[in-house]
C-alpha cells in the first residue's frame, strides 16, 4: 500500500507533493521535449 500524505504537517506535505509528483514529472520532461521536437519537425 502507498504512504498516506501527511496532511497535518504543512512542511511534510509540501515535501511529499514535491517528491511524489513534481520531481516525477520533471524526470519525464526530457522525453516529452524530444517528442515535442519530433512533432514540430514533421512536414
Amino acid at each position: 500500500m502507498t504512504e498516506a500524505a501527511p496532511i497535518h504537517d504543512t512542511a511534510a506535505l509540501t515535501r511529499y507533493i514535491e517528491v511524489r509528483y513534481h520531481a516525477r514529472h520533471r524526470s519525464h520532461l526530457p522525453a516529452l521535449v524530444k517528442l515535442a521536437e519530433m512533432v514540430e519537425d514533421c512536414p
